[in-house]
């Protein structure tokens, strides 16, 4: 044994047989699973209920054969329109759908009605267009490459439809979908094969990033001062441009709860800073003194402002808002173009 570091091709002799994955469906999985993460979160939000995804199995095979051994249940159909073109069907059981549209719908998740009307398939719609817009989004983060899925619809499961009548090849990823409080239920992702195989190369998992420049051990030369605040009294109630013309089924989904988020910043660390930190330690974020802060809705940016204290409490006087329409159709879909 030398005091010289192992080269890098040493490192992969070793370690080449610990936590790889050989299966080209472990891979694909691991891409879905990955685009499929942020939607979860965004998901949990809108039903108020924690709700959790795990891939079991994939299977290979034409879309018609695949479709085949599909159960009936609610299609959630996903059309990617940029950055990967193609299309694959969310398939729900019909517990699992009606635990949605009821948490949607300000219920408990305990209604054992399987029957799914229009306003409840809506009500999917609604929930599964904020999932997958937080997916795309953090998905084209990670992949540096804008993706864009049309709006998401939610209708019964149609075997006759031309989708899966198709005899392309098609691969389906069997799903276990648990939500806090309601239990694990079934689903499937039934999707063109060439579509999975291009979201799996998009995925880069073990990409890394530019070093970022050792800050903590420059921490002494740091002057930190404390945040100062103009003080407000609180706001007065105002008059905000109103929507008209909303569509009935929507205006049953305006009470929703939704997540406001105000980001002050962001920060890029090596895994070694991040276990260096400590009680006293320092996180330089990406924004300057003074700098507007960002306001997220679901994770969809509508908003920035300055931060303010109101009766002890800090607040955000907003500086920079978007319309209520654009915020309604920016939460709605993906992209507006």
């Amino acid at each position: 044994m030398t005091d010289e570091f192992l080269s890098q091709d040493e490192l992969d002799a070793l370690l080449k047989d610990i936590g790889t994955e050989d299966k080209k469906g472990d891979s694909l999985s691991q891409a879905i699973k990955e685009f499929f993460n942020s939607g979860t979160t965004a998901l949990s939000i809108v039903i108020g209920k924690e709700v959790t995804l795990d891939i079991k199995d994939v299977k290979e095979g034409t879309i018609k054969d695949l479709a085949a051994d599909v159960k009936e249940g609610v299609a959630v159909n996903l059309d990617f329109t940029e950055g990967v073109k193609g299309s694959c069907i969310l398939i729900l059981s019909s517990q699992l759908a009606v635990k949605i549209a009821d948490l949607m719908m300000g219920g408990t998740g305990e209604t054992e009605d399987l029957e799914l009307n229009d306003i409840k398939l809506s009500a999917i719609s609604e929930a599964f267009n904020q999932m997958i817009g937080a997916s795309t989004t953090s998905f084209s983060e990670k992949a540096k490459e804008k993706i864009n899925i049309s709006t998401p619809k939610a209708e019964l499961l149609n075997k006759e439809s031309a989708f899966l009548k198709s005899e392309d090849p098609g691969l389906c990823f069997e799903m276990s979908i648990k939500i806090e409080d309601c239990g694990s239920f079934e689903a499937q992702l039934l999707s063109e094969k060439a579509l999975a195989e291009s979201l799996g190369k998009m995925f880069h998992p073990d990409k890394e990033e530019p070093p970022a420049q050792k800050q903590v051990e420059s921490q002494e030369k740091v002057r930190v001062e404390p945040a100062k605040f103009q003080e407000f009294e609180k706001p007065q109630a105002g008059v905000v441009e109103s929507l008209t013309h909303f569509d009935e089924k929507l205006e049953l989904l305006l009470d929703v709860p939704l997540r406001v988020v105000v980001e002050l910043g962001r920060a890029k660390m090596t895994l070694k800073q991040v276990l260096d930190l400590n009680i006293g330690s320092l996180l330089e974020l990406d924004k300057l003194t003074g700098e507007p802060v960002d306001i997220l809705v679901n994770g969809k940016l509508i908003a920035k402002g300055e931060v303010v204290v109101v009766d002890e409490n800090f607040g955000v006087r907003i500086t920079e808002i978007v319309t209520p329409r654009q915020r309604l159709y920016s939460l709605k879909e993906k992209d507006i173009t």
